[in-house]
């Protein structure tokens, strides 16, 4: 059985360093959008 990857299951964005670290290269633009839409809904934007 294959454990998650700690940018499945890591919350935004206070883990958006450790996500970015141990993430596939190709999926910084997907975790880069969640991050920054998490960040606007936490201001109201």
């Amino acid at each position: 059985m294959d454990l998650p990857l700690p940018c499945e299951v890591a919350p935004f964005p206070q883990s958006q360093t450790d996500s970015m670290r141990f993430c596939p290269p190709k999926l910084l633009p997907i975790i880069s959008s969640q991050v920054l839409k998490a960040e606007a809904a936490s201001r109201g934007e």
